[in-house]
């Protein structure tokens, strides 16, 4: 049956699009590297390409294409065109580094999100006089998109790391911190009207305080907002499934729903403007409800575009439109080539326009083709047939977009969704029918009885939506967490293309069968190898300024602390650990258990300790977080109680009586001891606390000489005394800090009292993950950076 599955030709591949790519490219680079106009650098690329875009012609001859002048006087567009943006945004960072925050206004972007008790989101600056730009705005109570701001606070320009870089290639110039709002006044017009009535249908469907599944999703499916979604913690279950494009009118979104419409449209009678006012109007209508904000109305742009070459005849020329309002837009307005909704935008819809054929051909052979079955003519056949064309192009167009925008979507989110493929059948059954059905809600509400049941019926296929993603969400390691760069995985993706495009294969259901078969077993033996033959060894991993403490041993797994962020689910996943059987939280500070949001879906954990007294002193949002992850309430542990993990013992030496968790002196210390097959290992894990708890702990007895000392509070000025570092003597003492931190941590005073103990000192902002395992003749240590020796 499948090799009666026509082939599709392989796409023609217009100029546009690489002088898209290349433009945004060159774009890329002179905003990541702050390359300005003066540089030396852009202006001789600047002239050197549009030499080459004069010469080209005349060297390769009458009879040579112009499309490699044509992609090189892009390139140099390109280059003029970021470098001229990163001028503005660096003119922007100056001006506002240089003045009052109070003499600017700053008008509301999106909808903020509530983040460690501060309200966070985009607002552009703008002040008489001065160059405006967009900064992160950071604001003690929340504020409506599109309202202008004023107030008092503080500015700090992006940093030169990663994070900084990357804000700096959106053009956001920095953060501006508001101690107070002085002033506050929503939009009007309008964009005002607009707006009004999307936080009016946000309400009814999702009122603030009282948040449900159902109402949450059913906000995010119509009127792309996400703060209910986030509040009941259902982001983390719908990017777990690799599903968070369902929940946001984004790039991604608009891509799938634009294709599926233009699909369904191309198979009813009409004419083919109506067809195609019909698709604009349709599509436009998530961009109303979103708000208008100027992502979705970018990525709306370039979804018509491809649809509408589609719809008017003209697929061939689907990619071209969208490389050529891609390449316009990234022209026109430079830092959007940083933004994650554009990339998404533009991965998604080229990809489908490059392999959306191939890959729906793919999934006909592996599903079977959509004939109406003999079994069941008329109309009950040919609504089985529509059905079985949707899960087809459903499954077809849903890989492709997560495909072609991994290089965007790892980076940026750190996860990789192992079951997202398989999810994607049954979630986009149900997405069409709670999207359609919300927005016959919308429509008729207010209107008796038939409002009551449109709602009944929204509300009924987006809690089955939210079921389901509870339900996959739920299983054992449904995502991963991934560490790769974007320049890594685009080349990667390129060569993976560039193949299929030359190859263009005609697939088989056995073949396909089988290829799942073999990267079943590849994957079901490498995580065998590290779920149940893991060595032993505790590793201080390099999570910034945090800790997170992993001990492991065959199967056997501990954790202990969480550390700040995504970086812990990044570092287990180095590390090779996808199960965790606990998780020990020394205290509540948030470098400890900040990171435990990122760990859903990531690692399956069997349990969360906390010391005795410190459970009833969790708030909620930390409580809810522990059950979502574990399945159940924290667990405390106390005084003298051991946690065993393979072959090591883990003794609890402090504190010794009942604590709330909120200070240092209320950290969990943990005297650890190994000893198998004729190696040893013991250790000290301190947590933050620091020389007074460390003391009493010496004094008791419950600990001396040591061959690993885990540094307490980061290796502060106070975590250790000279005298206590005798007397543990360690071989080995590791700190975990951040590089760069404003405390200074490691403090010189604590490597020195532990250097001079003879104690091999080392800090994970210069060695990153430092591995310590049970050795014969002592400890065997190892970094993820560089090489240690022990004397």
């Amino acid at each position: 049956m499948s090799r009666q599955v026509p082939l599709p030709s392989r796409p023609a591949i217009p100029v546009a699009f690489f002088a898209m790519v290349a433009a945004v490219a060159s774009i890329r680079a002179c905003l990541w590297w702050r390359w300005r106009i003066t540089d030396a650098w852009p202006a001789a690329v600047l002239t050197l390409m549009g030499a080459c875009a004069l010469a080209a012609p005349r060297l390769w001859g009458r009879a040579a294409r112009t499309g490699p002048a044509a992609v090189l006087l892009v390139l140099s567009l390109g280059f003029a065109s970021g470098s001229l943006c990163s001028g503005r945004v660096g003119a922007c960072a100056d001006d506002l580094a240089s003045s009052a925050v109070s003499g600017w206004e700053f008008e509301i972007e999106n909808d903020m999100t509530l983040s460690g008790g501060s309200w966070r989101g985009r607002a552009i600056a703008a002040r008489e006089g001065s160059v405006g730009g967009s900064v992160w705005l950071v604001a003690p109570e929340e504020l409506c998109r599109g309202s202008v701001i004023a107030g008092v606070g503080r500015f700090k320009p992006d940093g030169d790391d990663r994070w900084g870089r990357a804000s700096y290639s959106q053009g956001v110039c920095g953060t501006v911190t508001l101690a107070r709002v002085a002033s506050a006044h929503e939009a009007s017009g309008v964009a005002g009207a607009v707006l009004a009535f999307r936080r009016s249908l946000v309400e009814s469907l999702c009122p603030s305080g009282a948040e449900t599944p159902a109402g949450a999703v059913l906000a995010g499916l119509v009127c792309g907002s996400t703060v209910g979604i986030k509040a009941l913690g259902l982001d983390d279950a719908f990017a777990a499934c690799g599903a968070s494009h369902l929940i946001a009118v984004s790039g991604s979104h608009l891509s799938v729903v634009s294709a599926l419409l233009a699909g369904l449209l191309g198979r009813v009678r009409g004419r083919r403007g109506g067809k195609l006012a019909l698709h604009v109007l349709a599509t436009g209508l998530f961009v109303v409800l979103c708000g208008g904000s100027p992502s979705a109305v970018r990525s709306w742009v370039m979804a018509v575009a491809a649809a509408g070459a589609g719809l008017a005849g003209r697929r061939g020329h689907a990619l071209s439109s969208v490389s050529v309002t891609a390449l316009s837009m990234a022209l026109a307005q430079p830092e959007i080539c940083g933004q994650l909704g554009y990339l998404l935008s533009v991965s998604c819809v080229c990809g489908i326009g490059l392999f959306g054929g191939y890959a729906k051909h793919v999934a006909t052979v592996v599903l079977g083709a959509p004939v109406t079955p003999r079994w069941a003519p008329g109309r009950l056949g040919r609504a089985i047939a529509f059905c079985r064309r949707y899960v087809v192009e459903s499954v077809a167009l849903g890989a492709v977009c997560q495909l072609v925008s991994l290089p965007v979507a790892v980076p940026a989110f750190g996860k990789l969704s192992v079951i997202g493929l398989a999810a994607q059948v049954p979630l986009s059954a149900l997405f069409a029918p709670a999207l359609a059905s919300g927005l016959v809600f919308i429509a008729l509400r207010g209107v008796p009885l038939l409002g009551d049941a449109a709602r009944s019926c929204a509300f009924l296929a987006a809690s089955s939506l939210a079921r389901l993603v509870g339900f996959f969400s739920s299983a054992p390691i449904c995502s991963v967490a991934v560490e790769a760069g974007e320049g890594e995985l685009w080349a990667a993706l390129v060569a993976l293309a560039a193949l299929l495009l030359l190859a263009w294969p005609r697939v088989t259901r056995a073949g396909c069968a089988a290829a799942a078969a073999c990267a079943a077993a590849v994957c079901a033996a490498y995580l065998a190898r590290w779920r149940w033959f893991s060595p032993p060894r505790i590793c201080v991993m390099d999570v910034g300024q945090a800790d997170a403490v992993l001990l492991a041993d065959g199967g056997s797994t501990l954790l202990v602390d969480a550390g700040v962020d995504g970086g812990v689910a990044s570092a287990l996943a180095r590390n090779h650990v996808y199960h965790l059987d606990a998780i020990l939280l020394t205290h509540l500070d948030e470098d400890h258990v900040g990171g435990l949001d990122d760990l859903v879906g990531v690692a399956d954990v069997g349990a969360v300790y906390v010391a005795q007294g410190v459970a009833e002193a969790m708030d909620d949002r930390l409580r809810a977080c522990v059950e979502r992850l574990s399945g159940g309430a924290p667990r405390e542990v106390s005084y003298g109680d051991v946690l065993r993990v393979g072959g090591y013992d883990a003794r609890v030496v402090w504190p010794r009586e009942a604590v709330d968790g909120d200070g240092n002196e209320d950290s969990v210390m943990l005297s650890v001891t190994y000893g198998r097959d004729g190696r040893s290992l013991s250790a000290l894990l301190t947590g933050d606390a620091e020389k007074d708890e460390l003391a009493r702990v010496i004094e008791a007895g419950d600990v001396g000489d040591v061959d690993f000392l885990k540094v307490g509070h980061h290796g502060s000025a106070a975590s250790i005394e000279p005298g206590e570092a005798a007397l543990l003597s360690a071989e080995v003492a590791a700190a975990s800090a951040g590089e760069g931190n404003r405390y200074g941590h490691p403090r010189q005073e604590c490597v020195d009292a532990l250097e001079s103990s003879g104690s091999l000192f080392l800090c994970t902002k210069d060695v990153g993950d430092v591995t310590v395992s049970p050795g014969k003749a002592g400890p065997s240590v190892s970094c993820s950076k560089g090489t240690v020796s022990i004397e």
